[in-house]
């Protein structure tokens, strides 16, 4: 978990650090409104399947979330991570440009929805 509040204070202050000019904030177009909704709901359905884990330690273990979370989760960092996750990738989605904007969007709901179809499979569920 202190890996991940040190990647995201990181990833928060150079957002937020006035150096040089590299916000693109550019339009968003349509079709980046749907990638990033897409991209949200899968983000949401594996924070539905890690809670899911976090309740059921005799059961799963947790091997995803670049090993921050640890194999058996507690709820409330599980709670925190994604949260955070979905916040970050929204603002990472907004100051991105708008042709790389779409590539992180697509690669993000790819990545989790493989991941959220592998625990579904194993019988992992999506509810709070």
């Amino acid at each position: 978990m202190k890996r991940f509040v040190i990647l995201a204070m990181a990833i928060i202050a150079c957002c937020l650090w006035d150096g040089p000019q590299a916000r693109a904030a550019d339009a968003w177009t349509q079709r980046q409104i749907v990638l990033e909704a897409a991209a949200l709901t899968a983000i949401g359905a594996d924070w539905l399947q890690t809670r899911d884990i976090a309740e059921h330690p005799d059961k799963y273990r947790e091997t995803g979330c670049f090993g921050i979370l640890g194999q058996s989760p507690d709820k409330s960092n599980v709670d925190i991570y994604f949260a955070s996750w979905a916040a970050i990738h929204l603002t990472v989605s907004h100051l991105l440009p708008s042709d790389y904007r779409e590539l992180w969007q697509i690669g993000t709901t790819f990545a989790v929805v493989v991941a959220t179809a592998d625990n579904a499979a194993i019988g992992i569920r999506f509810e709070w």
